[in-house]
């Protein structure tokens, strides 16, 4: 009995704990526009071609989102940068309700 009741504790624990994480979600593609006056970037994941539509993407830019590759900082943005950017929150960025916002942004 005392088996069981341990290893119900520890599952327990196990699934609370897991709860409340965070999962990274991301999007990988090229910087189509900047916008300085909101710290926002927007993010299309297309490939380049021209006759087709892909997604586009505003993510938003705080004292919080780490830079790494080619950039150490938002100013060193530029369009048609490829970029992945990794968000932080409980949904894919598709199903995002609100405002995207970057906890990484990598540029090749």
């Amino acid at each position: 009995m005392k088996k069981i009741t341990l290893i119900l504790t520890v599952l327990s624990v196990l699934i609370l704990s897991a709860c409340g994480k965070n999962v990274e979600f991301g999007v990988k593609g090229h910087i189509l526009e900047i916008e300085d006056s909101t710290s926002s970037i927007v993010v299309g994941t297309g490939n380049g071609d021209p006759t087709a539509t892909y997604p586009a993407y505003t993510i938003f830019v705080t004292k919080n989102t780490s830079f790494s590759g080619d950039v150490q900082q938002f100013s060193d943005l530029k369009v048609a940068q490829r970029v992945q950017i990794s968000i932080e929150g409980e949904k894919e960025i598709d199903k995002v309700e609100g405002d995207i916002v970057a906890a990484d942004i990598s540029v090749d």
